[in-house]
């Protein structure tokens, strides 16, 4: 695992466990995507009910949305993390490709 389960930290898990911490209170997942393939990276995204996005798991190509810098590998988001850049946005969709994220937005 590269801590695309959210739990914080890079084990398998061979049962389903509950997310805790800095989702927020009363905060409702409405879809989740779940995105990785054959290069050994694995990421998942989060919808709230309110339209913010959180991520976690790799973060080496910057399908996380929290940036990008191709001089540099960013480290792995082994906790749900939300997306800053798409704060303003209300998005109603997410998916999760193997290196790649998308956001659908109500506009």
């Amino acid at each position: 695992a590269r801590g695309q389960l959210g739990h914080g930290k890079r084990v398998d898990e061979s049962e389903p466990r509950m997310l805790l911490g800095k989702i927020g209170w009363g905060v409702r997942i409405v879809q989740v995507a779940a995105g990785g393939g054959l290069v050994r990276v694995a990421h998942s995204l989060l919808l709230t009910s309110t339209g913010r996005v959180l991520s976690f798991g790799t973060a080496q190509y910057g399908q996380l949305g929290h940036g990008y810098d191709a001089g540099s590998q960013l480290g792995d988001v082994l906790r749900p993390r939300y997306v800053e850049a798409l704060k303003d946005e209300r998005c109603i969709c997410v998916a999760a490709g193997e290196l790649h994220s998308g956001v659908v937005t109500a506009d």
